[in-house]
């Protein structure tokens, strides 16, 4: 619903899919969960609502003792919103402390986490270093068959090649 412009309706599927995640105790789906709905609320521009989104995160993390791996996630979805809220201060924070993982640590939330502080580099440090940062999230969508998550890292790399003052590259990109 999301990808198709039904944010509303992407709302309503996200908050019913946290509650049933509560409900069951499903961690992991918890936490896609609220920072997808917290995507969406922003979307609509309902600050209030992301707020309680990220709040509601911050809520789940504490509930199961702060596991490293979410409490780096939930670190990541409020760097997230705090760059989407014009608040670089605590983007720039989580982005200098941001540790990137090995090979072997890379899964769908480390992939956020990427994503996430290539966007604070992107408005801190401009394009210039972010494509070599880029391509091996790329590589590996394409190599799992994800579409979406191919086009996003295009459309990054595209930026970043714009901000490096090569126009023609990123046009190709996006063509």
């Amino acid at each position: 619903c999301y990808e198709w412009n039904h944010a509303e309706l992407a709302s309503q599927y996200l908050a019913r899919g946290v509650r049933l995640a509560e409900q069951g105790g499903y961690l992991d789906q918890l936490l896609t969960g609220y920072v997808d709905w917290m995507r969406v609320q922003l979307l609509q521009g309902d600050q209030e609502g992301a707020q309680r989104s990220l709040d509601g995160l911050r809520r789940v993390v504490e509930k199961y003792g702060d596991p490293p791996g979410a409490l780096a996630y939930y670190e990541a979805a409020r760097a997230s919103f705090a760059l989407r809220q014009g608040d670089l201060g605590v983007a720039n924070r989580w982005a200098d402390r941001y540790q990137r993982p090995t090979e072997g640590e890379n899964t769908r939330f480390s992939e956020y986490q990427q994503v996430v502080c290539i966007r604070v580099l992107g408005l801190r440090d401009g394009g210039a270093k972010l494509c070599p940062l880029i391509q091996p999230l790329r590589e590996r969508a394409a190599t799992e068959g994800r579409l979406a998550a191919m086009i996003s890292y295009d459309v990054m790399v595209a930026k970043c090649l714009f901000m490096n003052g090569e126009p023609e590259p990123a046009l190709k990109m996006l063509e």
